[in-house]
């Protein structure tokens, strides 16, 4: 019998056990407790070290760090994308936090096991747009394991046009 999640209550009762437990969200090592009990009811327990990693990463990074553009500029970003499942996988692109229509991405990308890929995206923000703070995000939603995964970055966008985006060294 296995316990999962160190409460005394032994959840898995098989004894050749594949499970994907949810509770394991944080990725890293976690402690799973083992009791076996023999014929005459004697039982003996021990703890294993389970590692939780994941299966695809996300990771959205703006170019050069710049999260800043005006209405009627644009801005590029890569989306990186790694599959480390051990068979490959087709996944599927989504954008929140701004207009879809500014965004240029590809909707869908397949990747072999171990494979990654960096996206380029583009958003351009229309002259009659409204300029504020976003976060834009992108997800990837995986075919075979039917969750999804988002990186979020930061995206401000000036009503007033940006000649130059000049950032201070060391606070200056």
């Amino acid at each position: 019998e296995w316990d999962l999640n160190g409460d005394e209550i032994y959840e898995i009762k098989e004894n050749s056990p594949v499970y994907n437990y949810a509770g394991w969200a944080e990725i890293g090592d976690h402690t799973a407790y083992l009791r076996v009990t023999d014929d005459r009811g004697y039982t003996g327990t021990d703890a294993a070290t389970i590692t939780v990693i994941p299966l695809f990463t996300v990771e959205l990074q703006p170019e050069n760090d710049r999260t800043r553009t005006s209405v009627g500029g644009s801005i590029s970003y890569t989306l990186e994308l790694s599959n480390m499942q051990p068979v490959a996988d087709l996944f599927t692109i989504e954008t929140t936090g701004v207009d879809k229509s500014w965004i240029t991405l590809n909707k869908s990308v397949y990747l072999r096991s171990g494979e990654s890929v960096g996206l380029p995206l583009m958003v351009m923000v229309p002259s009659g747009a409204r300029g504020g703070d976003f976060a834009l995000g992108v997800s990837a939603y995986s075919s075979n394991l039917r969750i999804r995964e988002e990186s979020v970055s930061p995206l401000n966008v000036s009503d007033e046009p940006t000649i130059l985006d000049l950032t201070p060294v060391d606070g200056a």
